[in-house]
């Protein structure tokens, strides 16, 4: 009956033609340009990261359930299985060109996400300038170099901001309307990413700063802050259920789940050392060489978010395998309106005295740390993948005053304004493209 139910309301549900539906449709269509063209060769060839995660969706399809993945110091789950499903449809086999087909999809799966994001952090009381946010930020992710090469790369890097743009869709509701649904969903979404990548292990930290944020500025109440606790509550449980397998990874192998992370803030030489034979052997050190490891590594931490905050203007990622060494993560169109954008959004925060508002900023900050906090690899930050998690964030500041100013144009010139906010804004669009598709 309940099959019978669905089939009845499919056939009789039409699709609303919106000028929205119109323009998303549009920038997935050039998204997916930009991202499928020559996609066969471009990138041309694998790294020993692109073998190894090959060598894992081989041993997925042969029978082998990890929930993390040990080999490479150390890799989260999805990925893996999500190839191996994909390996099944016809005339597909276990290939590069596979891994980067995958990506493209999660990278186009995010821009109407990230549509969805814009709308929910700009707020319900502003549907209007939400929605041509929600546009903008999707449309200048659909050209987006730094969107681009995350899409290509073949490694689980794209889904980052995927699902930091999830949690922040939940979580924007939640500090705002203090309805446990909401605090539900972005459980949800904190549970499975951390099954996607490393980065994400920093969210929890984002959630406490804007829920923390809500609850001593945002409520007038001691019952509302109850009411925000036990929510609180349900989203912990519901994340920690979800985390369960790789909590108890963690426990059985800390040394395994926990490598790359001390790798970079303490120093391989601490967790690895060389047998009489020359192989590389792991080691679980000791508290006292952590702390030791750390105070000498810890003056490095204000270089490296210096250098984490000029990423996306003046200089980015060195590593040629994420970036055009040292080119910054955003074109000149774009960067330009994020510092822009940052100013609106400051006087956005000074207007509204909105809880989740008052948070966005603090969020991006948080999601720096996986690149910043690579005290003992400096060279390795800014990270054009370990800060994906900040793109969402970025982005939407950049969105901001160029969907300001679509809306203005019509109210200072009327119907031509319409005309021109269009095309103005499409320009801006390709401009961008243009820049990106070279620097690509």
């Amino acid at each position: 009956l309940g099959v019978q139910r669905f089939f009845r309301w499919l056939g009789t549900t039409r699709i609303r033609i919106t000028w929205t539906l119109i323009a998303l449709i549009g920038i997935m269509a050039f998204g997916a340009y930009f991202r499928l063209a020559d996609l066969s060769s471009t990138p041309p060839e694998m790294t020993s990261d692109h073998v190894e995660k090959l060598l894992d969706v081989n041993r997925v399809l042969h029978g082998e359930t990890n929930v993390f993945f040990a080999n490479n110091h150390g890799r989260d789950a999805i990925q893996f299985y999500a190839l191996a499903l994909l390996s099944y449809l016809p005339g597909t086999e276990v290939n590069f060109t596979l891994l980067k087909l995958l990506t493209v999809l999660e990278g186009l799966v995010t821009l109407p996400v990230l549509w969805w994001m814009g709308r929910e952090v700009i707020g319900r009381d502003e549907p209007r300038l939400g929605n041509a946010v929600g546009l903008a930020l999707a449309a200048l992710v659909a050209v987006s170099y730094w969107h681009e090469m995350l899409s290509r790369l073949g490694l689980r890097i794209v889904l980052t901001p995927l699902f930091v743009a999830l949690i922040v869709i939940f979580l924007a509701r939640a500090v705002r309307y203090n309805r446990r649904s909401d605090f539900i969903g972005a459980g949800l979404a904190l549970g499975v990413g951390l099954y996607a990548y490393q980065a994400i292990r920093m969210m929890p930290i984002a959630v406490l700063v804007a829920v923390g944020i809500a609850f001593i500025f945002g409520l007038r109440s001691l019952r509302e802050r109850g009411h925000m606790l036990m929510n609180l509550v349900a989203l912990v449980i519901v994340a920690f259920v979800i985390f369960v397998p790789l909590f108890r990874y963690d426990t059985e192998y800390p040394e395994d789940f926990w490598r790359r992370t001390y790798g970079r803030l303490f120093g391989d030489d601490v967790t690895q050392t060389t047998d009489e034979n020359g192989n590389l052997v792991m080691r679980s050190p000791e508290a006292g060489e952590l702390i030791d490891a750390f105070n000498k590594n810890i003056p490095v931490l204000g270089d490296n978010f210096r250098n984490a905050l000029l990423m996306y203007n003046w200089k980015g990622d060195v590593a040629w395998i994420n970036n055009a060494p040292n080119q910054p993560a955003f074109d000149p169109v774009s960067g330009g309106l994020l510092i822009v954008g940052i100013g609106a959004w400051l006087a956005r925060m000074v207007r509204r005295r909105d809880s989740f508002d008052w948070a966005l900023l603090p969020l991006i900050l948080v999601m720096m740390l996986p690149s910043a906090l690579a005290i003992a690899y400096p060279i390795e930050n800014p990270s054009a993948t370990r800060m994906s998690g900040t793109l969402p964030g970025v982005y939407l500041l950049a969105a901001l005053p160029l969907a300001l100013l679509a809306l203005a144009l019509p109210r200072l010139i009327g119907r031509v304004g319409t005309l021109v906010a269009v095309v103005g804004v499409g320009a801006v669009v390709l401009v961008s493209y243009g820049v990106n598709s070279k620097t690509y």
